[in-house]
């Protein structure tokens, strides 16, 4: 089982951790799919499971305003941990996390490449956010 993998390598909370991702916390899901990811590869099943649960989570947390989901948010997009990887969706959390005073979020944002390959779902993506901010003012 998951949790008796876990107890090989103990890590800082490893137990709470568990407990806290099983209740529905995002951010002790992304440290379990963060810990997956460091045992047993970026692409383990385990890992890209707690961290699509992480992202649901986190994405309602930054939306709401949390400087803290923001970060982790741009890190996941940043380097497409549970999700596409996405720089502009990257810059802009790890922009307003940033505006947020989360001072991890800076050298992340500084490192990210200027520009990846462009995914088609760009325009789509433009398109759709321009929409909503019509509908918001």
């Amino acid at each position: 089982s998951a949790v008796a993998r876990l107890q090989e390598k103990p890590v800082v909370n490893q137990e709470s951790d568990i407990h806290l991702a099983e209740q529905g916390d995002p951010f002790a899901q992304y440290r379990l799919g963060r810990h997956f990811a460091q045992q047993e590869g970026r692409l383990a099943p385990e890992s890209v499971s707690w961290y699509k649960k992480a992202f649901v989570g986190l994405h309602r947390l930054a939306e709401a305003g949390n400087g803290q989901a923001m970060y982790v948010l741009g890190v996941m997009y940043a380097y497409g941990r549970g999700v596409e990887r996405d720089l502009s969706q990257a810059r802009r959390w790890l922009t307003q996390a940033v505006e947020h005073k989360i001072t991890a979020a800076q050298p992340v944002l500084a490192n990210l490449p200027l520009s990846a390959r462009p995914s088609p779902n760009l325009q789509i993506h433009a398109a759709e956010s321009a929409r909503r901010r019509k509908q918001q003012n």
